[in-house]
């Protein structure tokens, strides 16, 4: 029996026809899904900034959480602040400290 055979030869070319068949289909239905994400996320994007713009909405929708958020970036200022007093102090300590 002969290594490259008639029967070896269509085997293996109908197996490679498959395996890349296969690659293609399943290369575009990862594409497919990536562009499907994408398009989801960019239709969010639009519209939250479009109801976010609309002064009617953003009062009576969005307020609540602007606020929110503010209150939470101001209480970490306040926080920040006094530790940042104290860092300086030290540094300016440290500075003047002169080794003997």
């Amino acid at each position: 029996m002969e290594l490259l055979d008639a029967q070896t030869v269509v085997i293996s070319a109908v197996l490679l026809v498959h395996i890349t068949g296969v690659m293609i289909v399943a290369a575009s239905i990862a594409g497919l899904v990536i562009s499907l994400f994408i398009v989801v996320l960019g239709v969010h994007f639009i519209r939250t900034t479009w109801e976010l713009t609309q002064n009617w909405r953003s009062s009576s929708r969005f307020r609540g959480a602007i606020s929110l958020v503010a209150g939470f970036l101001r209480a970490g200022v306040s926080a920040v602040r006094p530790m940042m007093a104290a860092a300086r102090r030290k540094m300016s300590q440290l500075a003047s400290f002169k080794v003997q």
